[in-house]
């Protein structure tokens, strides 16, 4: 069992150009990785992050879905694509994570039900779970979680064993897992423990 001495709280403020400039490879394999797990027809979420913006780049028209989102990056990121259909909550822009928050925004997520959920995270531990920056971003993200059949978790390694102010949900809340080749190698014996699904890109 691991102890609390070993888990990094990460009090720093969240910017995304910051975020997006980092990691940058690991993140785009990350994505890439992400993408090919869309099937034609899938209904699916994207959620806010650096990581999951880049899902863009690789979203075939060829595959045509619904895409629900609620970040302005990833709106921008994905409605070149012609043949997906586009289902966007809005409301309050935060421009650190450039998310909308509002409670209408929620439940247009709740409303709708997705096949797979793509989410990100600021920290991924297993003693606190899975958290991220601002206490705004909790609803949406719980959301987006509980009304998807599939929940997969984009991380690249560096979120291991962080711990940030607002917590929205535990490992064991997932399906799956996707990072990179830097994982804790504790968290790969977690993950089978837990019979959750490791896709290292």
């Amino acid at each position: 069992h691991t102890s609390k001495i070993n888990q990094k709280r990460d009090n720093s403020i969240y910017n995304l150009p910051n975020e997006e400039a980092t990691r940058t490879n690991e993140k785009r394999r990350i994505a890439e990785k992400a993408v090919s797990l869309i099937q034609q027809d899938d209904i699916i979420i994207i959620d806010s992050g650096s990581t999951t913006e880049l899902m863009g780049d690789f979203i075939q028209s060829s595959n045509p879905s619904t895409i629900v989102c609620y970040a302005m990056n990833i709106l921008f990121s994905v409605f070149r694509q012609k043949e997906c259909k586009l289902i966007f909550g809005g409301g309050y822009l935060h421009k650190n994570t450039l998310m909308f928050e509002s409670k209408e925004g929620v439940e247009l997520i709740k409303n709708n039900r997705a096949n797979k959920a793509f989410i990100s995270a600021r920290g991924v531990s297993d003693i606190l779970g899975i958290t991220t920056a601002d206490s705004y971003e909790i609803p949406i993200k719980r959301a987006a979680v509980e009304s998807s059949q599939q929940r997969i978790l984009l991380v690249d390694s560096s979120k291991f064993d962080v711990v940030r102010s607002a917590y929205f949900g535990d490992i064991k809340d997932f399906d799956k897992v996707i990072t990179d080749d830097k994982i804790p190698k504790r968290y790969i014996e977690l993950f089978k423990q837990l019979e959750i699904e490791l896709i290292i890109v």
